[in-house]
């Protein structure tokens, strides 16, 4: 009898975690499944030339043996950095007019305009990917794709650790974060 494979894009063995394990310096979700799945963010700076996202995947895919499984996830994540970064602009770069009403107006009207209840959130596009460890070699293949990564390709590996695993998750399945999970 052949194992049940996951159908492509079935993430709730994913979310359903029974927990989390560690093996060496890496946190594991255990899945519903009693699965171990390892998960990372791959980070590329598009305006460094020497930074080749299409061939660090390549090389992802082209050094994996037969049978290992790796989920690649490509997810809209809300950004709040880029609000607070221009919230911080305009408190540290504009007066708030004092002696001048149409100053005191824009400086007023731009901050409103910023607030979270005023504006949606901005969005970025995030890569992560899942990958079953099942013995050893998984484990050594895991920690030292990172810095493969950085050294050949200038792609950063960050690995996640459970929190950022659970985040993701509730990500998965709450895109909208109306109501915690």
């Amino acid at each position: 009898m052949s194992k049940k494979q996951e159908p492509v894009g079935d993430t709730v063995v994913f979310v359903e975690g029974k927990g989390f394990a560690r093996i060496s310096h890496t946190d594991l979700l255990v899945a519903k499944d009693g699965t171990k799945r390892a998960m990372a963010e791959l980070i590329a700076d598009y305006d460094d030339p020497m930074a080749r996202p299409n061939l660090a995947i390549q090389h992802l895919l082209n050094t994996m043996r037969p049978g290992w499984i790796m989920r690649y996830l490509q997810i809209y994540w809300p950004d709040g950095e880029m609000r607070e970064a221009m919230i911080k602009h305009v408190q540290n770069h504009m007066s708030p007019g004092q002696g001048n009403e149409a100053k005191a107006i824009l400086y007023e009207g731009l901050l409103l305009a910023l607030h979270p209840s005023e504006t949606p959130l901005t969005f970025s596009r995030r890569t992560f990917i899942e990958f079953f460890i099942i013995n050893e070699d998984t484990v050594l293949w895991w920690e030292t794709m990172a810095a493969t990564l950085q050294q050949n390709f200038r792609i950063q590996m960050v690995y996640l650790d459970a929190a950022a695993i659970t985040s993701l998750s509730k990500w998965i399945m709450n895109p909208l974060l109306e109501a915690e999970v």
